[in-house]
């Protein structure tokens, strides 16, 4: 509970002193979800990216990276890119170190229909869940007509694996082979995780999922129902999830989690 009360208390000293923008999108399970928006106007002509972080309680390098980026790098976008950012998805989890709420729902699918298979020892494990959101999903699909908009340069969502000491990445676009922003922020990550993942992406490990097969730290274009997916399908061309290895020690992932923040930005930006 210490570690929410340090971050929101974070979260808002800093927003106060650089004039940043928080509104609460909803609440659920007694946690307000935030969304903090570096401009307070949207009439202007800069690229619009949408970061996120938080989705899994227990991958906690993404909000506290962004915490980070916040605090330290944000300014130098100012006049660049107008960046929105959700810290935490799932501040129940978040809270207490776990990766879903009290539902045990999986907080990233349910969006839209899965068009690629995950792949279950349970074939019940996961049915009752992925034909609609978590609680904390529904929160996203209830403002989609406020994020949308402030995704429509780029979306990237903030995850780790906590049981990997290998680095990987989740890339949407509509193109049918990655394009050079894939690989750019793939390099990026590898300048911080030398060694990238390779074989089946697993999805939970509390509940025995996998997903696809990673290859040399890619998964590309894998439609499984996650809120990175349906974003592809409202349009929305450059969306990437990158996996930070939990085994590294957290001072390094949050390093690294702000300069892969930074690298997307620098893509987005206008030439």
């Amino acid at each position: 509970m210490a570690a929410i009360r340090s971050f929101t208390e974070h979260l808002f000293k800093i927003s106060a002193e650089k004039g940043y923008w928080l509104l609460p999108l909803g609440e659920s399970n007694g946690y307000i979800t935030w969304l903090v928006r570096t401009r307070p106007s949207f009439d202007h002509s800069n690229p619009k990216v949408l970061i996120v972080a938080g989705t899994h309680g227990e991958e906690i390098a993404g909000p506290w990276g962004l915490l980070k980026w916040l605090g330290d790098s944000s300014r130098r976008w100012a006049n660049k890119i107008d960046v929105s950012v959700i810290p935490i998805v799932n501040p129940y989890g978040f809270a207490r170190n776990q990766r879903y709420g009290p539902s045990g729902q999986s907080t990233n699918c349910g969006f839209t229909k899965p068009k690629s298979p995950i792949i279950v020892d349970n074939p019940d494990v996961l049915s009752k869940y992925e034909d609609h959101p978590s609680p904390e999903g529904q929160i996203l699909v209830n403002n989609i007509n406020l994020l949308r908009p402030l995704a429509q340069d780029g979306f990237l969502s903030l995850h780790e694996d906590v049981g990997v000491k290998e680095c990987y990445l989740y890339a949407y676009d509509h193109s049918e082979k990655p394009r050079r922003w894939v690989r750019t922020i793939k390099e990026e990550l590898k300048k911080h995780f030398p060694k990238a993942y390779s074989g089946l992406a697993l999805v939970d490990t509390s509940k025995n999922t996998t997903g696809p097969e990673c290859k040399n730290g890619l998964v590309y274009n894998f439609l499984d129902g996650s809120f990175e997916h349906f974003l592809l399908e409202k349009g929305i061309n450059r969306c990437v999830v990158t996996e930070t290895p939990g085994k590294y020690p957290l001072s390094k992932r949050v390093i690294a989690t702000e300069a892969v923040i930074n690298r997307f930005l620098n893509l987005s930006k206008k030439r």
